[in-house]
């Protein structure tokens, strides 16, 4: 799977339109995975993009197609401050060791108003508690949109392809799946 989280590709589309990011614009992918978003923003919308990834596979399943892809230690953001207008991390946050840190590499590494697009899973009822994390980390949160049901889809594909689905199980029931753009004011 080329988009490897719930809504897929139609998914990785709406958050970079919700960016509102102009062509040209330097995006950062945290999570790149195999590199489906990073061939989407740059054909589609034209962006300026670079991968980071913590899993060798994934960075050089990336080289392989002519994606420019970086191996990150420990997920790690080490570009030098102001170097992007956009970071994306699609069904990634939540798998970082600290959350509030990785916010903040983002905040450092973005231009002032570069935006931060994320989706991700999160246990239901504490929305608010990310937002916060987002707003102590000095963003403006934009956009907020609940995109749950794409989990069902999400899973039983995955299932069906022999996929671990473990991740989308922390929660139980309560595993929830939200879109988000902020802006580093």
């Amino acid at each position: 799977m080329a988009f490897n989280h719930p809504g897929g590709e139609k998914l990785t589309r709406r958050l970079l339109a919700l960016t509102a990011l102009p062509q040209g614009a330097k995006l950062l992918d945290f999570g790149c995975g195999v590199g489906g978003a990073m061939r989407l923003a740059a054909s589609e919308f034209g962006f300026d993009i670079i991968g980071i990834d913590s899993d060798r596979g994934m960075v050089n399943a990336c080289k392989l197609q002519g994606l420019n892809a970086v191996l990150s230690k420990n997920n790690v953001v080490d570009f030098p401050s102001l170097s992007f207008d956009g970071v994306i991390a699609e069904c990634v946050l939540s798998l970082t060791d600290s959350r509030a840190e990785t916010l903040h590499e983002f905040w450092c590494v973005l231009k002032r108003g570069g935006k931060l697009g994320i989706s991700d899973i999160f246990e239901k009822g504490r929305e608010e508690i990310l937002q916060n994390e987002l707003e102590t980390a000095g963003f403006t949160v934009r956009v907020w949109e609940y995109h749950s049901r794409e989990i069902g889809a999400y899973v039983a594909q995955a299932i069906m392809d022999g996929k671990d689905c473990a991740d989308f199980d922390r929660y139980g029931k309560d595993t929830g799946y939200y879109l988000a753009v902020a802006e580093k004011p």
